[in-house]
C-alpha cells in the first residue's frame, strides 16, 4: 500500500515538475537567443533618444540604422549624425566586463569572469574601402586615404591624412 501512495503523490506533483522544467528551458532559450538582441536594440534606442533630446535638431541630424553595401556584402551603422561640423558615426555596444583590443586588430575580446568572446572591431566595422581609381591620394607617411581640407588662414586647399591627429601627413593640391 505505501508504494501506491508514493505513486499517487508522484502523479500529483508530476505536472508541476514538468511545468518547472518547461519554464526553465524557456528562460534559458530567451537568455541565450533573445536577450542579447533585446539589450542591443534598447541600447541603440537609448542613444537615439538622448541624441534627439540633447543635441540641437537645427544643427545635428540623426540618421539611425544605416545599411551600406560593401564589396564583402553589407554593413550596418547604428547612428550617423550629420552636421555642419562633420559626419559622426556611432557604433553602440552594450557589453559588460573587460574589453580588449587594438585599433589595428580585426577582432576585439570581451572578458567576463573566465569566459571570453570575440567581436568585430567597431573602429574597423564601418571603414569604407576607397576604389583605386577614385582619384584620392594616399598618405605618404602612413598609407591611409587622404581628405581634401581647407586652410583657415587663406582658404587654400590641401590633402590631409584621414588618420589626423595621429598622422600629420599632407600633400599639396595639384
Amino acid at each position: 500500500m505505501p508504494a501506491n501512495i508514493a505513486n499517487q503523490v508522484f502523479l500529483a506533483i508530476l505536472p508541476w515538475i514538468l511545468l518547472v522544467g518547461l519554464v526553465s528551458i524557456l528562460i534559458t532559450v530567451f537568455r541565450i537567443f533573445f536577450l542579447p538582441r533585446l539589450k542591443g536594440r534598447l541600447g541603440e534606442a537609448s542613444i537615439n533618444f538622448r541624441t534627439q533630446r540633447l543635441l540641437d535638431q537645427t544643427v545635428y541630424h540623426l540618421i539611425p540604422n544605416v545599411m551600406l553595401t560593401t564589396p564583402d556584402g553589407t554593413t550596418q551603422i547604428d547612428h550617423v549624425i550629420v552636421s555642419m561640423y562633420g559626419i559622426f558615426v556611432i557604433e553602440t555596444k552594450t557589453y559588460k566586463g573587460w574589453i580588449y583590443g587594438d585599433e589595428r586588430e580585426a577582432k576585439w575580446t570581451q572578458a567576463i569572469y573566465h569566459r571570453k568572446e570575440q567581436f568585430q572591431n567597431p573602429l574597423r566595422q564601418n571603414k569604407a574601402p576607397v576604389a583605386a581609381n577614385a582619384g584620392t591620394p594616399v598618405c605618404p607617411r602612413c598609407g591611409e586615404v587622404m581628405v581634401l581640407r581647407t586652410r583657415r588662414k587663406d582658404g587654400s586647399q590641401f590633402w590631409g591624412c584621414s588618420a589626423y591627429p595621429k598622422c600629420k601627413g599632407i600633400k599639396q593640391v595639384a
